[in-house]
């Protein structure tokens, strides 16, 4: 992310508190003392998906934080990736690797899971369980579109909706509206593609659809060839070489069933 794109902030700022913190947490909690202070607000939330990789240290660090686990149907969030323009080998690592990580904190007391089917088909309902969980109370203006002129970009090409509209069901079942070929190299991937990271309960689709309760689609005639073209290609890609990641190992691997 650009340094731009993050609030309040001048870059100078940014730099003075990386020189003032002797690690991640004490820079988060100075950042968000501030933000807080400038904003005049009570609570701050960030809510980059891949935060949810770090939910269980974070949580176990400040009784304050709270992990709020927005997680969809693999197939849905799989099908919304690519058609932002990610290879459907790059959907379903950044699926798996975060919503796995993110639901080895849902034993944590500051854990909420929240289904995003769910969360557009009954918003108040859902949006009233979180607030409730902190402590907080319910009002209209927190599902009242804002429609105040910006220059900030809150729609995306692919997406159906912008982020200021109304909360709408409209992309539930959007794997459904993939071409066939797609759909089984997806469902290929998803059969035979599975985590390796140490102490992971949730290492394959499979098992995550089972905890989340999503069904799971078995399929027989799938494009398995270039599954597995798409796996080589993600591994030796440069967002996983052993250079970047100074040694760490590829955190995936292609099973043979």
């Amino acid at each position: 992310m650009d340094i731009s794109e993050l609030p309040s902030l001048s870059r100078s700022e940014y730099i003075e508190l990386l020189k003032l913190s002797d690690n991640i947490f004490e820079f988060w909690i100075e950042l968000s003392t501030r933000l807080l202070g400038y904003q005049e607000g009570q609570l701050y939330g960030e809510k980059t998906p891949s935060n949810s990789i770090h939910f269980l240290d974070v949580m176990a660090l400040n009784p304050n934080l709270y992990g709020i686990h927005i997680y969809r149907n693999p197939y849905d969030t799989i099908a919304s990736l690519v058609n932002r323009g990610k290879s459907p080998m790059q959907a379903l690592a950044l699926y798996m690797y975060n919503t796995a990580n993110g639901l080895r904190a849902k034993d944590s007391v500051n854990y909420i899971g929240l289904s995003y089917e769910t969360l557009v088909n009954d918003p108040e309902k859902e949006v009233t369980r979180i607030l409730d969980n902190l402590g907080l109370s319910f009002t209209e203006e927190l599902l009242t579109p804002n429609n105040n002129s910006s220059a900030v970009v809150t729609k995306l090409e692919s997406w159906k909706y912008d982020e200021t509209e109304k909360v709408q069901s409209g992309s539930v079942n959007r794997f459904h509206e993939l071409k066939d070929s797609s759909k089984e190299i997806i469902m290929a991937l998803m059969q035979h593609v599975r985590l390796t990271s140490p102490g992971c309960s949730f290492n394959s689709i499979q098992k995550i659809c089972k905890e989340l309760n999503y069904d799971f689609i078995e399929a027989q005639s799938l494009n398995v060839e270039e599954a597995r073209r798409q796996f080589n290609l993600h591994k030796a890609s440069f967002r996983f070489s052993r250079r970047k990641f100074q040694g760490h190992k590829y955190p995936l691997s292609f099973e043979e069933n």
